[in-house]
Formats: C-alpha cells, sequence, structure tokens
C-alpha cells in the first residue's frame, strides 16, 4: 500500500518495522517498548498515590504545627516515647524528664498556652508573641528584651 503526501512525503508504516517479542507481554518497535497491558502501570500509579498520599495525610493532620497542637500532643500522649518522636533528632537529651512528666499529667493543666518567636541580634534581642492556632502567624507584641532575660537566653539555649 503506498502512502505519500502531495510534497512527497512517505511516512514510515509501523506495521513495516521489525518487531521483537520481549515476554511478559512487551514488544519492542525500533527500540520503543510498547505494553500489551497496562494494568501493571496503572496499579503502580495508583499504589504510589495511595502511599505519598497517605505521608503527606500524617504530616499535615498528625504532626503539630504551632505551640497549641505541641501542647496537646504532648498532653495527650499514652508515654514519654510518644513525645520523644516530636524532638528533632539529636535534640532529645534537651528536656528533663520531671517536666516532660508534669506537662503529660492528666490532673493538670495549662493556664495559659503562647506561642513566641525570639529575635538576637549581636547587641540586643527581641521578643514577639504571634497569633495561636491560626493559619498566618500575625504579631500581638513585640519587646526588646531586658538585658538579664537575654542573658538567660544566650545561656540556656546556645
Amino acid at each position: 500500500m503506498e502512502r505519500e503526501l502531495a510534497n512527497g512525503y512517505n511516512p514510515p508504516n509501523v506495521a513495516d518495522r521489525p518487531c521483537y517479542n520481549q515476554g511478559e507481554g512487551a514488544f519492542v518497535y525500533d527500540g520503543i517498548v510498547k505494553r500489551k497491558n497496562r494494568k501493571e502501570i496503572i496499579l503502580f500509579f495508583i499504589v504510589m498515590i495511595v502511599f505519598l498520599g497517605g505521608a503527606v495525610f500524617y504530616k499535615v493532620f498528625f504532626t503539630p504545627k504551632n505551640s497549641l497542637e505541641l501542647y496537646q500532643s504532648i498532653s495527650f500522649a499514652d508515654d514519654a516515647e510518644e513525645v520523644q518522636a516530636l524532638f528533632l533528632e539529636g535534640y532529645e537529651e534537651n528536656v528533663d524528664s520531671k517536666d516532660l512528666e508534669y506537662i503529660m499529667k492528666t490532673d493538670t493543666s495549662a493556664n495559659r498556652i503562647s506561642q513566641f518567636t525570639l529575635i538576637e541580634y549581636e547587641d540586643t534581642s527581641y521578643l514577639i508573641m504571634t497569633t495561636l492556632g491560626t493559619e498566618k502567624l500575625q504579631i500581638l507584641s513585640m519587646q526588646e528584651l531586658p538585658e538579664e532575660i537575654r542573658e538567660y537566653f544566650l545561656e540556656a539555649f546556645n
């Protein structure tokens, strides 16, 4: 069957190309793998989407994103190991077990939970109080720290 366009171009016919059976339902046409059965590919992508979706779901809904959620995660934890999972790797020893036990006690509750940002400069530090439990942080208060409180933060957390 002769196929020729008006400009003289004769496109190659796929049926004329050599075909080699590669097993498992795959055939190679001029180096391009074609699958007879695409169910395996579709199944692979469905499994990947479910796996990645589960990881994103866990990250979004089960990790604390602000001070209120962090307090709730610590306060309602079943044991200290569950709280240890909230620590950044390598910083687990930066907590006193007595403090952790006090927060985890069921007969106590916090009077107030606040969220702060500490910004340190060479010669001064600022403490910024931000909104708690909101999508977007907004500033509630900003104050320069007195020298003795600044020194406390410099010594305690460096």
